[in-house]
């Protein structure tokens, strides 16, 4: 688990990720103005995947927030199995 605290009010996220499997999605997101009462935050999933698949490549995945969230100042990734995460863009006003 991650939190990332926002310096303004949270809008939208991108995030980049490396996961070995493409029919399920390991991540999800959350956001709260105060630490203790969390929204599920709604998201599509971009995945690239490579042709070759003799030596077991990870799939690369984009996440994407479908919704602003006025408010909120903390943005909560939860790790459901093994993910590489390569960046993380936080977009805020």
């Amino acid at each position: 688990e991650m939190i990332y605290l926002v310096p303004g009010d949270f809008k939208s996220f991108r995030a980049y990720s490396f996961e070995g499997e493409r029919k399920w999605n390991f991540l999800t997101f959350q956001v709260s103005s105060d630490l203790e009462h969390w929204e599920d935050i709604d998201f599509d999933v971009d995945i690239f995947t490579s042709s070759e698949n003799n030596y077991g490549y990870s799939n690369a995945k984009i996440y994407r927030s479908t919704e602003d969230i006025d408010g909120a100042r903390y943005v909560r990734i939860q790790f459901l199995y093994k993910v590489n995460l390569a960046r993380f863009e936080v977009l805020y006003h």
